[in-house]
């Protein structure tokens, strides 16, 4: 079944279930507008009575501040029901973004990842920046 999230259309979740446990599946963006109404659609999921939530992240082209603690909130709420409740296949700016944010623990594959590279994400002049810097501190110091 395949829910638009926000009015606007930014944001879309595809929902499957079986016994132990419900699929979300997301296209889109995770933001301050589709953040509330994918809180209360991953809500609904925990009240399912699952073993499992798993929340794909594959098509999801951008999450905000607002997003990611909702996806938190909702992470925590599993938790405290004994819910696991698990992001999978974010893209490597969304990965950058919830490693950074400490919410690590969140992703299917945290255990096997290694600490994120400072540099992804960050853009062309601004690295270039920092190398030019670097250079003049060895040659300097």
């Amino acid at each position: 079944m395949t829910h638009v999230i926000d009015g606007g259309g930014r944001l879309r979740a595809a929902v499957s279930s079986d016994d132990d446990q419900v699929v979300v599946t997301l296209t889109g963006e995770i933001d301050v507008a589709s953040g509330p109404p994918l809180a209360e659609l991953l809500g609904a999921a925990l009240d399912c009575g699952v073993g499992r939530l798993q929340v794909w992240l594959a098509q999801v082209g951008f999450v905000d501040v607002y997003g990611l603690r909702v996806l938190r909130q909702v992470h925590r709420q599993g938790a405290d029901r004994g819910i696991m409740v698990t992001l999978h296949e974010p893209q490597p700016h969304i990965r950058w973004l919830i490693e950074v944010a400490g919410a690590a623990p969140l992703l299917a594959d945290h255990a096997a990842q290694s600490a994120p590279d400072p540099q992804i994400g960050v853009p062309d002049d601004v690295r270039t920046q920092r190398e030019h810097e670097q250079q003049f501190r060895h040659r300097d110091g």
